[in-house]
């Protein structure tokens, strides 16, 4: 599966690296990247939930509560994608 670093991810989704990180803090419950001695990665199931709460953060005439809401459901769409992703890889 395609990792990226916080500084890939923050260029695929044209913001910057504070922004990746206050997404993330803002919203752990959803995005939790992988840290190790020097670096943080996020997957590819991490950009997408990045990719879609920066648009819909930015495009949205929602009240917070629609957004989180919206959020809430494409996050557990993406989970559960990512776990039928890794059973379909199990059985390769």
């Amino acid at each position: 599966m395609k990792r990226y670093t916080q500084t890939e991810l923050a260029r695929i989704c044209n913001v910057s690296e504070g922004t990746i990180r206050k997404r993330r803090d803002d919203f752990n419950k959803y995005i939790s990247p992988t840290r190790t001695e020097t670096n943080v990665y996020y997957t590819q199931y991490d950009f997408y939930k990045v990719a879609f709460i920066q648009w819909l953060l930015n495009s949205s005439t929602l009240s917070d509560s629609q957004v989180s809401d919206e959020i809430e459901q494409f996050c557990s769409d993406i989970e559960t994608l990512e776990l039928l992703s890794k059973i379909i890889n199990k059985r390769k």
